[in-house]
């Protein structure tokens, strides 16, 4: 007996064994039949056999046949549903069952997934329109696909599933109804695929390539890269969004003197987004050569960003712990950790990076912060 899953999983159980049971009480009565069955002359078989024991194993398929729709009202899911008519058909014995099992339940398989195309296609297409809340670090073309290729990998998962199917349905004779509804499934399936790895790749991939083709090429990149690492917040031309600009939680300080990272932030938006089609290059996408190789010092200008950062929040730290008086006392301090951190202005850069240089810098502020909270 296969293991039924979902919460009335015993109920189907119970009732096959059931039907066992009735199944074998009809079969002892045979059994216990008082004549000789081989005997020509007597005629009782006729009646015993070919109409009571055989209208007995009808109702018991007509049972079978019951159970088997019953089962099929609680699927969802086209997992569940292949998993359902395996259990079946593994089961099956006699003609008008094995039948039933590959006509009916196998129509209701191939009508799930239909149902879950028509269902991803209207997702898609309603997004098509207004585009899907993403997360705020998802960049805007890559993470739009992204979450295509998810819609993608939903419908190839239920067709992998699907394909267990081949295993019963080749060894039954052939039913025009159930392959007909096969062949109009699997036309559907794959037209909606092409159609989502088309917008994937000639429309989101394309639309992208367009903004960043003038913007960064190689040249462009290497330019960006030998910007020095910090700068003061005074001179950093960047802008924060619109939407964010009047945000209390990412406006910008006031305050002048103050540090900021100089990594550039298209540069930033760029890793990002050759970070997640480098996840894509299976529907055709193309990376050029200068973005594979920018992609390849990801790590590395990751690491560096965050101890940049490390600093620049330690001398923020202190500049807005102390107040216009105590930056006088604290004169000597802070010139000698501003003459500390100046070779980020004028020496360091993106691509001439030096651990020495970030420790130096930490183990100054450390030093200076110090001396503030003991003051």
């Amino acid at each position: 007996m296969p293991v039924f899953g979902g919460v009335k999983g015993k109920e189907y159980t119970d009732n096959l064994e059931e039907l066992e049971i009735m199944f074998n009480k009809h079969l002892s009565e045979i059994r216990k039949l008082d004549y000789d069955i081989l005997e020509v002359k007597n005629t009782r078989w006729h009646d015993d056999y070919g109409q009571i024991f055989k209208e007995k194993v009808k109702e018991l398929e007509l049972m079978w046949q019951h159970i088997i729709a019953l089962a099929f009202k609680n699927v969802s899911t086209v997992n569940d549903a292949v998993e359902m008519l395996e259990n079946f058909h593994s089961l099956a014995k006699r003609p008008l069952v094995k039948e039933y099992v590959q006509k009916k339940a196998a129509e209701m398989v191939f009508k799930l997934f239909k149902d879950e195309i028509k269902e991803v296609e209207e997702i898609f297409e309603s997004h098509t329109k207004q585009p899907p809340p993403m997360p705020f670090s998802h960049p805007k073309y890559g993470g739009l696909a992204i979450w295509v290729s998810s819609l993608i990998i939903r419908i190839e998962k239920s067709k992998e599933i699907l394909d267990h199917l081949d295993n019963i349905i080749s060894t039954e004779a052939d039913n025009v109804t159930t392959n007909n509804i096969k062949e109009d499934a699997i036309s559907k399936y794959a037209k909606l695929k092409e159609q989502l790895e088309q917008y994937i790749r000639k429309q989101l991939y394309q639309d992208w390539e367009k903004e960043i083709k003038n913007e960064i090429n190689p040249d462009s990149v290497n330019e960006k890269l030998k910007q020095n690492v910090l700068t003061w917040s005074d001179q950093k031309n960047s802008e924060l969004p619109p939407v964010l600009e009047e945000s209390p939680l990412f406006k910008k300080q006031k305050k002048n003197g103050l540090l900021e990272s100089n990594f550039d932030c298209d540069l930033h938006k760029v890793i990002l987004e050759v970070q997640y089609w480098n996840k894509l290059l299976t529907y055709g996408v193309n990376l050029p050569h200068h973005l594979v190789a920018l992609l390849q010092k990801k790590e590395q200008l990751r690491v560096l960003r965050e101890n940049v950062m490390l600093i620049v929040r330690d001398y923020n730290n202190i500049k807005l712990t102390i107040n216009d008086q105590e930056q006088l006392l604290f004169a000597d301090h802070l010139h000698q950790l501003e003459r500390q951190i100046e070779p980020g202005m004028r020496r360091y850069n993106w691509s001439n990076p030096a651990d020495t240089f970030v420790f130096a810098c930490r183990k100054e502020c450390l030093e200076v912060f110090i001396n503030v909270k003991q003051f």
